[in-house]
């Protein structure tokens, strides 16, 4: 080791060397910037250096003696008083090479060196090369909540949010002393309301009011404009738990928070985001005249709206979602059911939601038929009667308001059935605008209610009654979706093609979940904004949930004021509804076993999915004799289904039967049978697993990780089944598709490709060769490719990788 125990040796360069004049004002600048302490003076204090403030800059070449003098007397190790040297010697402008010479003179470890280059840098304000180097896993962090205050001082020229988060995620600095945390926390509030409020539930009940009390304030204290209003927003949509929400009341309207501006309106804000009106206090009492955005607590107090019994169901927004060219969807065949938590929905079932598919698929069938024209006729028919019964609605809001209210009377509704007190039932409720399920009972409109007269919403679906010329068209269960004859259900929560009128949680015709706790369908509830951000118990306009098949806003089997009766029926109802059970959405189910098929022809059994049982009519009705059952039946696709291969649209509930698309029977329509049919022969498919993990190269170590290595618990809720937490990461929905904030930078999200595991097996069947395809040197290529992220000279392989090859965890 070369002499470097005096100044003359340390200084060799030149020994009459002094601090340039730029050089002693930018320190003394810096250490006024940085709250009057410098990292090089916690350094030479840890030395027992006194006045440190007087010794650091020096003025003159004495002075610098002096200080060497004071770090090579210290009784630290040699290590640090090398590393300090080395710091001093980072200052010297003359000389740029003099502290990169002095660490391979005196082989400095390399941790100290890198450690010392990135406090020097914090001094001199550079914070990216600061965390560059305070960042690599070699140091022992020293000074860690220091560091993190000095990154979080928003007035330095230089301060970047993303650097804290960058440093706190790899260092994970203890947040010792309060002033540490509140820096900390006002960053994240600066960076997501919605991830500081779950920080703060990672911490001791005491700290986190403290922190939730922080999070009130940072928002209140924004400077008004639309930045203020989007973060008080998503602060009112914040998931809290009861302890939260009362220490947020207390905070607004008796805490350190009482005397900012909006504080009440805050909370009356958030009491009408979640519903709980009543048992106001008498500050929220008080409120009057015009607020925030043009709300007026005085009319909001007078009107509906404020009234528990009305579910927020307003003839404005019911106008507003139905006219063409406002909220009217352009896809108009599915349910439809305004509010929140209301009892009853305004229309929908199996007579009014369509999927594009389906109707594809039923103009399929009658061009196989030979009869394409009637496809057409019944799709214009069906559009025509979607059209009059929103006309019927807009002409008669306060009607349909009154209905969807009145559903609360009805027993069992849809509340009850939410809240576990009851379940779906084949009771048939009467129709508020068509035809009752008593012949004597009046209509709430003044109309007959007479079996004889027409709804005033459409054709009714009774015996007899022909929509489109034909028995039961649109009417009637559907050709795909019905149970099987052993009273199976179809699938229960399968996704319905539009507006998931049959299954809790499932999404909306428009997008958007509709699930407890989902969006709206036309993702505005009150204020604007989803839910104000947060999971809520708001219900999808378009597309309103049912319990097990019960509709989403009325009594389980009851009628719809804009759509067909039912009556207690022992038939399967259009999507999937178990046998014996009255049709969800105001259907009229036949009483004899009898029943029309999914387009208007009678069948002798139960109709089918995607295809033609046994013992069953065509899609058209043409009749199957009996001896014709040993041979496999027609198929609208020309392919019998030759083995159990899972279906797209759910697992299979009878192992061999045939369906439309060479599968069998699906949870979105499963085929009854009287007997299992003898399992058959098939070549067995791999079961697709998350596979190895995804490897991408990255060539410029600066740039984003595509696809971040992350680890940690992978978190659903137990209701929507979605995605709260991915790999320890907290999740965002962004247009409806999971979202996580990139670790290396928490200003960029990062989408979620395989939220629910890989795709099934029938989806990847087409997307792998042939097993004879795979030789040796294929293998290897894509052996190479995991191991490297990239393919052997460029060469890529001709054949797909198999199944287990591919990695769907990302």
């Amino acid at each position: 080791m070369a002499p470097w125990d005096d100044f003359d040796s340390i200084f060799y360069f030149n020994k009459n060397f002094t601090y340039d004049g730029k050089v002693i004002e930018q320190i003394v600048a810096n250490r006024r910037a940085l709250e009057n302490q410098l990292f090089a003076d916690r350094l030479l204090g840890l030395l027992g250096v006194k006045a440190v403030t007087q010794l650091y800059p020096p003025r003159s070449n004495a002075d610098l003696r002096t200080l060497v003098g004071h770090i090579l007397s210290s009784p630290m190790d040699i290590e640090h008083k090398q590393a300090l040297i080395y710091y001093i010697l980072k200052d010297c402008r003359a000389a740029s090479d003099a502290a990169s010479q002095f660490s391979r003179r005196c082989h400095l470890p390399e941790k100290y060196r890198l450690f010392i280059e990135g406090l020097w840098n914090l001094d001199r304000l550079e914070f990216k090369r600061a965390v560059e180097y305070l960042t690599e896993p070699s140091i022992i962090p020293t000074f860690p909540d220091e560091i993190l205050y000095v990154l979080t001082l928003p007035r330095l020229p230089k301060h970047d949010d993303s650097l804290v988060m960058a440093y706190y995620l790899t260092v994970s600095p203890p947040l010792a002393s309060e002033k540490v945390q509140r820096a900390f926390f006002k960053t994240l509030c600066r960076a997501s309301i919605t991830e500081a409020f779950y920080f703060t539930r990672k911490n001791d009940d005491t700290l986190r009011r403290s922190y939730l009390t922080q999070l009130i304030e940072f928002v209140h204290t924004t400077d008004a404009g639309q930045l203020r209003s989007s973060r008080a927003l998503e602060l009112i949509g914040l998931p809290f738990d009861d302890q939260e929400e009362e220490w947020f009341e207390d905070a607004l309207l008796h805490g350190s928070a009482k005397g900012l501006h909006g504080s009440k309106d805050t909370v009356m804000m958030r009491r009408l985001a979640s519903g709980k009106l009543s048992g106001l206090a008498q500050e929220l009492e008080s409120l009057g005249g015009e607020k925030i955005d043009g709300l007026n607590w005085d009319v909001l107090r007078q009107s509906t709206f404020l009234t528990p019994s009305s579910y927020g169901i307003t003839t404005t927004d019911i106008k507003a979602d139905l006219t063409a060219g406002k909220g009217r969807p352009e896809w108009i065949f599915s349910c439809y059911g305004p509010g929140r938590n209301a009892p009853r929905q305004l229309f929908g079932g199996t007579s009014r939601e369509r999927s594009f598919e389906e109707l594809r698929l039923r103009h399929y069938e009658a061009a196989a038929a030979g009869n394409a024209d009637q496809a057409v006729q019944e799709a214009q028919a069906l559009y025509a009667e979607a059209l009059k019964q929103m006309d019927v609605i807009l002409n008669d809001l306060n009607g349909a308001v009154k209905y969807v209210v009145d559903g609360i009377n009805e027993h069992p509704n849809r509340i009850d059935i939410v809240e576990g007190k009851t379940g779906p039932t084949s009771t048939q409720a009467p129709s508020a605008f068509g035809q009752p399920s008593q012949p004597s009972q009046p209509s709430p409109f003044g109309q007959p209610a007479a079996p004889s007269s027409a709804p005033a919403f459409g054709q009714p679906s009774g015996l007899g009654s022909q929509p489109f010329g034909k028995p039961s068209a649109f009417g009637q269960p559907s050709a795909f979706g019905q149970p099987s004859a052993l009273g199976q259900t179809s699938g229960l929560g399968q996704a319905s093609g539009f507006g998931q009128p049959s299954a809790l949680g499932q999404g909306s015709a428009f997008g958007q979940p509709s699930g407890l706790g989902g969006q709206p369908a036309f993702g505005k509830p009150a204020f604007g904004q989803p839910s104000f951000g947060q999971p809520s118990t708001g219900q999808s306009s378009f597309g309103q949930p049912s319990s097990l098949g019960t509709s989403a806003f009325g009594t389980p089997g009851a009628a719809s004021p804009f759509s067909q009766i039912s009556a207690p029926s022992q038939q399967p109802s259009g999507f999937g509804q178990s046998a014996g059970q009255a049709s969800p959405f105001a259907q009229v189910g036949s009483q004899t076993p009898a029943a029309s098929s999914g387009f208007g022809q009678p069948s002798t059994t139960q109709p089918v999915g995607f295809g033609q049982p046994s013992q069953t009519a065509s899609p058209f009705g043409q009749p199957q004799q009996q001896q014709q059952q040993q041979q496999p039946p027609s198929n609208p696709f020309g392919q019998p289904s030759t083995a159990p291969a899972p279906s797209p649209f759910g697992a299979p509930s009878q192992p061999a039967a045939p369906s439309g698309f060479g599968q069998p029977a699906s949870g979105f329509g499963q085929l009854g049978q009287s007997a299992p049919a003898p399992a058959l022969a098939s070549t067995p498919t791999a079961t697709a697993g998350t596979g190895p993990p995804a490897i991408i190269k990255i060539d410029n170590p600066n740039e984003l990780h595509p696809i971040p290595p992350l680890t940690g618990q992978t978190i659903r809720d137990p209701m929507t089944k979605r995605l709260s937490a991915w790999k320890g990461q907290p999740v965002k929905y962004i247009n409806n598709e999971p979202c996580y904030l990139h670790p290396q930078d928490r200003q960029t999200y990062v989408r979620i490709f395989f939220p629910d595991g890989p795709p099934d097996a029938a989806s990847l069947r087409d997307a792998h060769g042939k097993d004879e395809e795979y030789t040796v040197e294929v293998t290897e290529q894509y052996e190479f490719f995991v191991k490297n992220g990239c393919f052997k000279d460029g060469v890529i392989p001709s054949v797909p990788p198999k199944t287990e090859w591919v990695s769907f965890d990302f």
